[in-house]
């Protein structure tokens, strides 16, 4: 799996955490490696809340928690077709497992 790699984080461990998204195929990558680059654990994350991910970034919390911010693009179905972009955040446990995303309501615009 090829992918654009944003943000690089060393663990207390020496593990490497690496995040990063595919846009093509509008997907977030998180993956996991020990000291001597092998990889522990790859996951791809397709937002739930999200039509298009825009600008994406990540951090990681104390507890080795994984946390993407960017924008999103999405429809909003109370919005009569027009589409919505809006701060979204995703949100990994340690092993990259889907803990939940939040994206705030901010506006609508109409999509040409």
């Amino acid at each position: 799996l090829a992918f654009d790699a944003n943000n690089v984080f060393e663990m207390k461990n020496g593990d490497i955490i690496s995040t990063g998204y595919d846009d093509g195929r509008n997907l977030l990558i998180a993956q996991r490696s020990d000291s001597l680059g092998n990889r522990l654990w790859l996951k791809t994350i397709t937002p739930q809340l999200a039509f298009q991910i825009l600008f994406p970034t990540a951090i990681v919390t104390k507890e080795e928690e994984i946390v993407f911010l960017m924008q999103a693009e999405w429809s909003n179905p109370n919005s009569g077709g027009k589409y919505s972009i809006t701060p979204h955040f995703t949100k990994l446990d340690k092993n990259g497992e889907y803990l939940f995303e939040k994206r705030p309501i901010v506006g609508d615009y109409d999509y040409l």
